[in-house]
């Protein structure tokens, strides 16, 4: 059956391969917020080779080519079920979000599960309000000035931030997030805001698959809740940190963290 709503994709091939000679369970890659997949292509490009398989991009709802689609956390769920048949999926942040949705909710595509730097849920309702209404307030400032330069001072104020310790805007792959729809970038944080989500700890502890949680070794918060998954989650999760790199492992330690993800796919055996 053809997907009532269909995200963008890109499909990445290693070096030598072709759609026939592929054969084996693909890699499901989905980035952040205020991301696309051109920002994640240099990184798919290196773990479709690390990996031997062909790694598919996708354009989150309101990113990219699929700025046109306004869905939550669920839906997207919904979205990327009625897209593919079991898969290697891998998220960053926002992405991984959407995955820990996924997993509870299908786990039978979910081969195994890959997540970087994601939050799975705040436990206390109100922290909980209280992020949704930051995140409103976030998302009216991005509508505010839908002009390019209204984008860009964003985005410099969103990299600047102590999640992101800094990083130089050139390795976060700004030029590629400028092509983003400002709008759609708004509705999709009041959408996906982390005050929309319910706390997936449980849901993770009863996925039957294998996860492994990434993140920067110098990223403390997401350090932390590492080590919270390892005691509430269960022994299916393992979890690593990315050395030499802050939030944005993926640019930061590219290498490395495809490394991790492919040493992660051996252990398990995946066909």
């Amino acid at each position: 059956m053809e997907p009532r709503r269909k995200l963008a994709t890109k499909t990445i091939y290693p070096i030598g391969s072709s759609v026939q000679t592929t054969g084996r369970h693909a890699i499901v890659l989905l980035h952040g917020f205020t991301q696309n997949s051109a920002v994640m292509a240099p990184f798919a490009r290196l773990l479709a080779n690390l990996c031997d398989r062909t790694v598919i991009l996708v354009d989150l709802p309101g990113h990219g080519e699929s700025s046109h689609l306004v869905l939550d956390l669920r839906e997207s769920a919904e979205v990327l079920a009625e897209m593919f048949g079991p898969s290697i999926f891998v998220g960053y942040s926002l992405g991984g979000r959407i995955l820990f949705h996924l997993a509870a909710r299908h786990p039978e595509i979910v081969t195994a599960l890959v997540v970087m730097g994601s939050n799975p849920g705040i436990a206390d309702p109100v922290a909980r309000s209280d992020r949704l209404g930051a995140d409103l307030a976030l998302a009216a400032a991005i509508d505010k000035d839908p002009s390019r330069n209204g984008l860009e001072n964003f985005l410099m104020r969103w990299l600047a931030s102590p999640i992101f310790g800094g990083i130089d805007p050139s390795r976060a792959g700004l030029a590629a997030r400028l092509s983003n729809d400002p709008h759609a970038l708004a509705e999709s944080m009041a959408r996906t805001s982390l005050g929309t989500q319910a706390d997936m700890r449980s849901a993770l502890a009863n996925f039957s698959g294998e996860i492994l949680y990434l993140y920067g070794a110098r990223d403390e918060k997401f350090a932390a809740i590492s080590s919270q998954l390892v005691q509430e989650v269960g022994a299916h999760l393992r979890t690593l940190a990315i050395e030499g790199s802050g939030h944005w492992v993926i640019g930061e330690a590219p290498y490395r963290s495809a490394k991790a993800i492919a040493a992660f796919i051996d252990e398990c055996a995946i066909s």
